[in-house]
């Protein structure tokens, strides 16, 4: 695989993109074609808290990550 090879924080930098930007567009495409209504708000609201809750996840897993890596390294 090609990001095999790289550290922890490399590989958790890929996903970020994909967590970042990738559900908030997919909220709003379906969003869409749901129209307007209770349904597109619901849609948009998950999206967002799936945004929102993935980033914080990896700005958790992130630090402990970091944290991990340096021990490794001190110690």
């Amino acid at each position: 695989m090609l990001l095999s090879g790289r550290g922890g924080l490399d590989r958790l930098h890929a996903l970020a993109p994909a967590n970042g930007l990738g559900v908030p567009l997919i909220a709003c495409a379906v969003a869409l074609e749901q129209g307007p209504g209770r349904a597109a708000v619901k849609t948009l609201l998950i999206g967002l808290l799936f945004a929102v809750g993935g980033t914080v996840t990896i700005i958790a897993v992130g630090k402990a990550t970091a944290t991990e890596e340096k021990g490794s390294r001190d110690g």
